[in-house]
């Protein structure tokens, strides 16, 4: 039997060859394994956060399915509307008609008219081409009126919000006065602001 003797030469040979094995294994874990590892890790973790978030839309969808269609309720259709142009002979037909249906009275009627976008400081680069844009526009209309009692003047203020028209009660003003009969009289001043569409000049529609 053939007897093989390690010297001490082949002793540290192995030991070499065995450390720089072990250090090859030890920095290939550290620069390929162990990254890719972690980089698994947080995908996984990525992929469970979308899993949730659809499970959280389907969940919503599945919830609104079964509720009544927004668009189409009356919450939605009876919205005041921002009209195409000034239409201020509609509104004014509008505001007789309320006089007629109240003891009130419109004693005159004034207008000032003012451009909300685009903004003053927007038109001075490029007229031509703002002259054709769309501007939202707000006409400032202040009311003075009469009525029998108090009452006459919030009704009216009443029926002006509620019309289906895009507008806002900037203020009111009431007055009490007694005349020589000894009777009383109500008035009040309302401004009310009126924000419609238009192109570049005042009250035009904007064509479809």
């Amino acid at each position: 039997m053939t007897k093989v003797f390690f010297s001490k030469k082949h002793l540290i040979i192995s030991a070499s060859i065995f450390v720089v094995l072990a250090a090859t294994v030890t920095l290939f874990w550290l620069f390929m394994i162990s990254p890719k590892r972690m980089e698994g890790i947080e995908l996984a973790q990525e992929l469970e956060g979308v899993k949730s978030e659809v499970r959280q839309i389907s969940d919503a969808l599945t919830y609104l399915r079964n509720e009544p269609d927004l668009l189409t309720s009356e919450g939605v259709e009876g919205i005041p509307i921002i009209p195409n142009g000034v239409a201020i002979a509609t509104y004014f037909d509008e505001v007789s008609s309320i006089e007629q249906d109240l003891s009130v009275s419109v004693l005159q009627s004034t207008f000032q008219e003012e451009m909300l976008y685009p903004t003053q400081e927007h038109q001075t680069n490029g007229a031509t081409e703002v002259s054709m844009a769309t501007q939202l526009r707000m006409m400032r209309v202040g009311f003075d009126l009469i009525g029998s009692s108090d009452q006459d003047i919030l009704d009216f203020v009443d029926r002006m919000e509620n019309l289906n028209r895009f507008l806002k009660i900037e203020s009111i003003d009431y007055r009490r006065s007694t005349n020589t009969a000894g009777l009383d009289s109500f008035s009040g001043s309302i401004v009310i602001k009126l924000y419609y569409l238009s192109n570049y000049e005042t009250g035009k529609m904007i064509p479809e």
